[in-house]
């Protein structure tokens, strides 16, 4: 996960992607990798995680946003929510 915000995220959208069957996934990784330092220059995004599934070979794409992505419409491949709670995780009895 990277974090480049510290306000309040307020919606979310989580994008699933199908990988094809046999993908390079050295060359899928990287490619994630780029997008991930160009998301991370966008306005407003707070944080983002991606992971892969390889029972499904799916790509999952979170992202929370600090400010609303009304431009964004849900389609099959990606949704948008509101955000009505977030807990913060603890550490060392601190909230981080």
């Amino acid at each position: 996960m990277r974090i480049s915000g510290k306000g309040t995220p307020i919606v979310a959208t989580r994008e699933l992607i199908q990988v094809a069957p046999y993908t390079d996934l050295q060359i899928l990784r990287d490619s994630e990798r780029a997008l991930q330092q160009q998301a991370l220059q966008e306005t407003g995004m707070h944080s983002r995680i991606v992971a892969f599934d390889a029972s499904t070979w799916t790509l999952l794409r979170f992202t929370l946003w600090e400010t609303s992505r009304e431009k964004l419409a849900s389609s099959s491949a990606q949704r948008y929510y509101k955000v009505a709670h977030l807990s913060l995780p603890l550490r060392d009895g601190a909230f981080v």
